[in-house]
């Protein structure tokens, strides 16, 4: 999906793509959705990137990474959908982003 990313500290908004991590129920009984940003990260790194290793299904341009920048956004946003990420990318990011929440 592709949505109005918030920056921190700073007044601007970017679209951006992300990936949904909330189930349909919970973005359904609460009327917000939880999200992790996706980045080309030319310039930075953080603990717990997570390589998209087959980028063509995502719809995606460029090859990019999950990065463990987490939010929470309401429906209201609508999102675009431009992709999914693959099973073997979707099992990999799970298995990497457990070991770095409590």
């Amino acid at each position: 999906m592709v949505i109005p990313f918030p920056f921190v500290g700073i007044e601007l908004q970017k679209t951006r793509p992300a990936l949904v991590l909330s189930s349909k129920e919970f973005n359904q009984t609460n009327g917000y959705f939880l999200a992790a940003m996706i980045t080309s990260a030319k310039n930075s790194s953080w603990l717990g990137d997570t390589l998209i290793s087959r980028v063509e299904e995502t719809g995606l341009k460029v090859d990019c990474l999950i990065r463990l920048k987490i939010f929470c956004l309401p429906h209201q946003i609508e999102p675009r959908v431009v992709g999914r990420l693959s099973e073997d990318d979707q099992r990999v990011f799970k298995s990497n982003w457990v070991k770095y929440i409590i």
